[in-house]
């Protein structure tokens, strides 16, 4: 199984998720989003794979979330994932995505805490 951890250095429950993969035997491929965004589709991909819509994954403590007034509910999902791709820190909540090489395969299961971590 691969796994891939879109991590942030400086978020604690990022931390904790790499600790309790390495717990179970698990060295994840980092990628750390803040320096290298997920594509928009590989964004699509991931919150199709985790049944969310992009306001779930935003920060919308964030400067950014203000500025660009993605409250407006009239914006399409595809503004919402771009802004995602675009400003990075409005990612939010720590996400495994978990991949069977040679195919991309939605994540299942029971999450566990807080972490976005299926088993």
């Amino acid at each position: 199984m691969h796994v891939v951890v879109y991590h942030n250095p400086k978020c604690s429950k990022s931390m904790q998720t790499l600790r309790l993969l390495e717990s179970y035997g698990i060295a994840p491929e980092i990628i750390e989003y803040l320096h290298t965004p997920p594509s928009e589709d590989e964004l699509g991909r991931i919150l199709a794979a985790l049944a969310m819509e992009p306001r779930d994954l935003m920060r919308r403590t964030e400067p950014e979330y203000q500025r660009l007034r993605l409250d407006d509910p009239d914006l399409l999902r595809a503004a919402l994932i771009r802004a995602l791709h675009m400003h990075p820190r409005l990612i939010g909540t720590t996400h495994c995505d978990r991949r069977h090489p040679g195919r991309h395969r939605p994540t299942t299961g029971k999450r566990t805490g807080n972490t976005g971590i299926t088993r």
